[in-house]
């Protein structure tokens, strides 16, 4: 399938940096949301353009790979960044951390200020259904 260019992380290079980042991914997701959940939650970022759909079968690869391994750590690993620490045990947690790894994967560095845009949408989306 063709890559959008358009996608935040449209390619992967197979560098062992990448793989490791990718399972640490991966593992995240998994702990984090379960196989259900890091599998919608990757198709969902291919929609809104944050993974290209081959980013997408690479990650469901490696979900699937390791969804049922029982050597999984209790303590998955955590994307680097300070600021992902304000939005810690909030809806918008798992999507923070996998678009720092997905920065990390491409080799970017996200900006406090798109983080706290993107929470700050998050919460009034939250309120808007509350209502």
């Amino acid at each position: 399938m063709a890559t959008n260019s358009d996608d935040y992380l449209s390619r992967v290079d197979d560098t062992e940096e990448t793989r490791v980042l990718m399972l640490n991914w991966a593992e995240y997701l998994i702990h984090t949301a379960g196989e259900d959940g890091a599998l919608q939650a990757l198709m969902y970022y291919e929609n809104i353009g944050w993974i290209s759909d081959e980013v997408l079968q690479q990650m469901t690869e490696y979900i699937s790979d390791m969804a049922g391994d029982p050597d999984q750590s209790n303590d998955p690993p955590r994307p680097d960044g300070e600021i992902l620490e304000r939005l810690e045990d909030t809806p918008f947690e798992l999507h923070a951390g996998s678009l720092q790894y997905i920065a990390d994967i491409s080799g970017d560095r996200i900006n406090a200020d798109v983080l706290n845009i993107l929470s700050a949408e998050d919460r009034i989306e939250n309120r808007r259904k509350d209502e």
